[in-house]
């Protein structure tokens, strides 16, 4: 990418968009066009067309979804893949048509299969087995993986995936069924700190892992990739370590000072047992993480308490 290149991010409200908006402004691309689902309605073809006309980027970040946490997932299944796989093609095919240079499509590391190795490399995508309340994003994100490969060889664009680990931090969600579990962690235990509560309850045994990162890492990477990858598979964008989720709360109640209990409930879902990305080409190409994970939990704590002060 050049500075003066028109660059396009979609879902540009939400947490991963809006830091890869911070984090191209911070390198001095002043030439991005920010939109949100207020700006574009990327389920209306005609829109996106007509959008894609007038505008004509020549870079691409798709992260517009249409997800939540696991509540969420079960109540909304077909929702989840038709109106994540409008989206997908309804951009694809208008940044085929009008020339993009390059297209950062984003999945997700549950198009792994569950009994795939730990840490997971790429190749393991072709495994892919949706099943449960992940199966309808799980499918549409690999679809979009492989609709990547199919432009690429039918028309020659350059569209790639990443795959990226679970990520929080300014601008996820902290409430209701779509947060996920570091700012569900945080809101309880800010909220039990503050109420005076003695405990908070946590989903699970506390003993799945998990490989987390700051959203800002996340963003960082996909930059890099957008700026110097031409590859044609997946990139996982991960940590390189997995936590469990008992350590990561217990490191979420240090940070925001909770002194109570953490009462695990085991008949709660907890998903999957192991989720570690292999980060091998990704840290071959010479990026890696600028964050642990006690330094990520407290810049996404600062901006949920922030926002809770805002009038």
């Amino acid at each position: 990418m050049e500075i003066n290149d028109k660059i396009l991010v979609t879902g540009a409200k939400g947490q991963l968009g809006s830091a890869v908006v911070r984090n191209l402004k911070n390198k001095g691309y002043h030439n991005v066009i920010a939109v949100d689902y207020q700006e574009l309605d990327l389920y209306d073809h005609a829109a996106v067309e007509a959008f894609f006309e007038k505008e004509r980027p020549d870079y691409v970040f798709f992260y517009a979804a249409f997800i939540g946490g696991i509540e969420f997932k079960k109540e909304h299944p077909a929702e989840i893949f038709t109106k994540n796989m409008q989206m997908t093609l309804n951009v694809f095919e208008n940044a085929r048509k009008f020339g993009v240079r390059k297209l950062l499509n984003t999945a997700t590391a549950l198009v792994y299969p569950n009994d795939a190795p730990v840490p997971t490399p790429e190749s393991c995508i072709s495994q892919v087995k949706p099943a449960g309340p992940d199966a309808p994003y799980t499918l549409v994100k690999f679809s979009g993986k492989m609709l990547c490969d199919f432009y690429r060889s039918q028309y020659g664009c350059r569209f790639f995936t990443v795959i990226p680990c679970n990520f929080y931090g300014p601008n996820a969600p902290f409430e209701g069924n779509k947060a996920g579990v570091v700012p569900s962690l945080i809101r309880k235990m800010h909220e039990a700190k503050t109420n005076g509560s003695r405990e908070i309850e946590v989903w699970g045994t506390g003993n799945a892992g998990r490989d987390f990162l700051a959203v800002d890492d996340v963003a960082d990477a996909c930059v890099f990739l957008m700026e110097s990858y031409d590859g044609v598979g997946p990139v996982n964008i991960g940590s390189g370590k997995e936590i469990t989720i008992k350590e990561a709360a217990e490191i979420i109640r240090t940070v925001t000072g909770f002194e109570g209990k953490l009462v695990f409930d085991a008949s709660k879902p907890e998903g999957r047992q192991h989720m570690l990305l292999d980060t091998s080409l990704l840290n071959g190409l010479g990026w890696h993480p600028s964050h642990s994970f006690a330094e990520s939990v407290k810049v996404a704590y600062d901006w949920y308490w922030s926002e809770k002060l805002k009038p």
